[in-house]
C-alpha cells in the first residue's frame, strides 16, 4: 500500500469518469485515491514526446511532460503537486488499433519504458480502449461470462465503439453496482490467466499477468483481440494477493 500521493496519467476524461464511479460505491480503496491527469490524446501521441528523449539521449522524466498539462480545462481543478509528493504513477491508455498513428513497435516500446509505477510509471492498457469497463460491466450485469469475448468491431469501425457500448443493454448505463463491479475485476483477472497460461482461474503468482505478454498476445490475435479493461489488472497489480482474494471472495 502506498503511503505518498499517488499519480494517474489518463487519456481522456472518461477514463476519470469510469474511476470515479468505481471509487464512489466502494468502501475499501480498492482503486487506490490519487491525483488523475488528463492527457489529452492517444499513447501514440505520448510516445512522440517519449521519443524526443529517447533520441536526444536524454533521461526521460514523466514530470517533462506533466508541466505542460497543468492548463488543460480537465486539469484545472487539481492541487499542485511536485515531483517529490508522488510515490507512484499509473498510466491508463488505450490501444486503440484505428488510430491513425497506431503503431505494434510504438505500444511496445511504451510497454518496455513504462514498466516501474515506483519511478518512471507503469502501463496499463484498454483493450479497444476504455469503454470495454463499461462493456464487460453490462456483460456481467446480464451474467453472460466474457471469458472468450473478442471485440465485436473490424478495426475499420473501431471508432463507433463508444457508440456501440452505450447501444448495448442501454438501461444499464451508470455503474453502480458494487457486485457487477466485482464480477468485473475477478472475470478480468481470471480471463487474463486463461489468456496467458490457459488457466482461467486467479494466477498464482503476480508476475504471471503483466502487461507485455498480454499486448504481445493480443497483437498476435490481429483484429480478433480479447476484450479487457486495464483498470482490474492495475488493481491486481497494487493489491496484495490475501486482501483481493477476499475481497472477490474467491
Amino acid at each position: 500500500m502506498s503511503t505518498g500521493t499517488i499519480l494517474y496519467l489518463v487519456e481522456g476524461k472518461n477514463e476519470r469518469s469510469i474511476n470515479q464511479q468505481i471509487r464512489s460505491i466502494n468502501s475499501p480503496d480498492i482503486l487506490p485515491p490519487g491525483h488523475t491527469i488528463v492527457y489529452g490524446t492517444t499513447i501514440y501521441g505520448l510516445f512522440r514526446e517519449v521519443e524526443k528523449f529517447i533520441i536526444s539521449g536524454e533521461q526521460f522524466d514523466l514530470f517533462n511532460i506533466l508541466i505542460g498539462l497543468e492548463n488543460r480545462i480537465e486539469n484545472k481543478s487539481l492541487e499542485k503537486i511536485t515531483k517529490h509528493d508522488v510515490s507512484e504513477i499509473y498510466l491508463i491508455f488505450d490501444y486503440d488499433p484505428h488510430a491513425t498513428n497506431f503503431s505494434e513497435e510504438k505500444i511496445k516500446k511504451m510497454c518496455d519504458i513504462f514498466n516501474d509505477e515506483l519511478s518512471i510509471g507503469k502501463l496499463f492498457i484498454n483493450y479497444p480502449m476504455i469503454e470495454v469497463f463499461r462493456h464487460c460491466y453490462k456483460l456481467a450485469n446480464l451474467d453472460i461470462p466474457f471469458i472468450d469475448t473478442r471485440c465485436p468491431l473490424p478495426k475499420a469501425e473501431l471508432h463507433t465503439y463508444k457508440k456501440y457500448v452505450s447501444a448495448f443493454k442501454p438501461e444499464v448505463q451508470n455503474i453502480n453496482c458494487n457486485d457487477t463491479i466485482k464480477k468485473v475485476f475477478k472475470q478480468t483477472i481470471f480471463k487474463s490467466n486463461n489468456m496467458l497460461h490457459s488457466e482461467y482461474k486467479y494466477p498464482e503468482k503476480k508476475s504471471f499477468i503483466n502487461q507485455k505478454s498480454i499486448l504481445d498476445k493480443q497483437i498476435s490475435f490481429v483484429e480478433e483481440f480479447q476484450l479487457l479493461s486495464g483498470i482490474p489488472l492495475l488493481i491486481h497489480h497494487y493489491h496484495r494477493d490475501e486482501f483481493l482474494k477476499e475481497y472477490l471472495s474467491i
